[in-house]
């Protein structure tokens, strides 16, 4: 049987520590294809006029892709939420012997970026460490447990 799973990251109050406890799960587990979104508030949603409510976003706004970082988090800033997801997505790729390709983007109003994304050399080297660590100085680091 093959199994396939759905990942949304980048929650209003999601941390890169979640972030990296969900590329645990998704790289420990070996699913047979994952897919992998950033969060977009849907119209209608309680969460989209929480959001409203807190002036996160505007009235009438319109979600993006699902690949785009299109409203900020509390606690990660777009860039960084953009580069973890490529980072995420390029890893789980590399874990199943797939290209490596950027996807997010990241905007603040107007239209999408459709730009190749470069992840920021000190995401890029490391490519091995959990996101939001260092190697060796996170949960995942040898006589730490999660």
């Amino acid at each position: 049987m093959k199994v396939s799973a759905f990942f949304i990251i980048g929650y209003p109050d999601e941390t890169l520590e979640d972030i990296a406890l969900t590329e645990k799960f998704i790289l420990d587990t070996d699913f047979d294809f994952v897919g992998i979104s950033i969060f977009q508030p849907l119209p209608g949603s309680k969460i989209y006029q929480s959001l409203v409510d807190q002036g996160t976003i505007p009235a009438g706004f319109i979600p993006g892709h699902y690949q785009e970082v299109t409203f900020p988090r509390k606690n990660i800033d777009n860039e960084t939420l953009r580069d973890a997801y490529n980072q995420l997505w390029n890893r789980y790729r590399e874990h199943k012997g797939m290209p490596i390709q950027n996807r997010a983007g990241c905007h603040h109003t107007g239209a999408p970026s459709r730009q190749p994304i470069q992840l920021k050399p000190e995401i890029a080297m490391r490519r091995h460490a959990p996101i939001g660590t260092k190697p060796g100085h996170g949960p995942y680091s040898p006589g730490n447990s999660v």
